[in-house]
């Protein structure tokens, strides 16, 4: 899933912060890693800044397992 990263989650050479992640952890550790973090925004989801933060921490959990399916499929074929 290749998109557009804001220049506080690429370290000095470019590389991004996912990539160092799956660098470091394979591509299985990176789908726990979006996996777990998809877990973490939708457990938290409603339970800080009230309507408005409990639809972005939905919408973060749905960018995390739209990534986590990336993961998947990237390494099935």
């Amino acid at each position: 899933m290749k998109d557009q990263v804001p220049k506080h989650y690429q370290g000095q050479s470019g590389t991004t912060c996912a990539d160092y992640i799956r660098d470091v952890l394979g591509s299985e550790g990176m789908a726990h890693f979006w996996r777990g973090n998809a877990m973490k925004y939708l457990y938290r989801a409603g339970n800080k800044g009230g309507r408005d933060q409990f639809a972005a921490d939905i919408r973060k959990a749905i960018d995390c397992l739209q990534r986590l399916l990336a993961e998947a499929e990237a390494t099935t074929t």
